[in-house]
């Protein structure tokens, strides 16, 4: 018998989804279109908002990454297809490049789960999960170049161009979309470790009912909605522009 469908992960995520494609809509319409939005550079969004929602994201694949039966696989689709974006926005909209984005980072994830699972699951979840969550938090603020909170702060910068994929980027870096190994990484293997609760422990049953199902439906084809919002409306942008052209 197939095992029940989680509605609630794909309803969290679906929602995470929705925000980013506002989000980079509002993105594109300020730095390509030069829309006076100030509000948007706002510390509240781009500092707390934008990474919680980001955060819920990669959470919830790492969630399901824990239930798939070919994570190196589905990790190199993914990683190829964020290569792919890569290519296209650097040739289509250099000034939005995404050198080391959010697929970058899960389809590396999952490889390295792919490969490090036999050792992961010999770990029992809550040693892993409180693990990797202390290693985000210590490691959160390594790409602003420092490490820990507080006093405890520790400033680490590297003038080195290509350690931006493992959190050490160099002052003239820029990335559209930012989410490397360090720390989002141990994001995953929370989720990871949170999936393998799920799965030997009886699961919530707040879990399983449908609730919003157009959002879960978003949810389930989160991938490919992901890489084709942008083109899409980038090209939906530049039609209403050229029909009703900024005065």
């Amino acid at each position: 018998m197939a095992a029940k469908r989680m509605n609630a992960l794909d309803l969290i995520r679906g929602f995470s989804v929705l925000c980013m494609v506002v989000y980079h809509g509002v993105f594109s319409l300020i730095y390509l279109f030069h829309l006076p939005w100030y509000w948007f550079r706002s510390a509240m969004l781009s500092r707390v908002l934008v990474p919680a929602f980001a955060g819920v994201f990669i959470l919830i694949s790492g969630i399901c990454s824990r239930f798939s039966h070919s994570s190196c696989k589905r990790g190199i689709k993914v990683l190829a297809l964020g290569m792919l974006m890569s290519l296209v926005t650097a040739v289509v909209t250099p000034k939005l490049i995404i050198c080391f984005g959010i697929l970058h980072l899960l389809g590396i994830s999952m490889i390295l789960c792919g490969i490090l699972h036999p050792l992961l699951d010999r770990i029992p979840w809550k040693t892993g999960f409180f693990t990797f969550l202390i290693l985000f938090v210590i490691f959160y603020h390594l790409p602003d170049g420092y490490l820990g909170i507080g006093a405890l702060r520790r400033y680490l910068r590297t003038t080195l161009p290509y350690l931006y994929p493992l959190g050490l980027p160099t002052p003239q870096f820029y990335s559209s979309d930012y989410y490397p190994l360090i720390p989002w990484f141990f994001m995953f293997c929370i989720g990871r470790f949170l999936g393998a609760y799920i799965q030997k422990e009886q699961s919530p049953q707040w879990l399983y009912p449908s609730r919003i199902p157009s959002v879960e439906w978003v949810g389930r084809h989160s991938l490919w909605i992901y890489i084709l919002h942008q083109p899409v409306m980038i090209a939906l942008f530049y039609l209403f522009f050229l029909l009703f052209p900024l005065k």
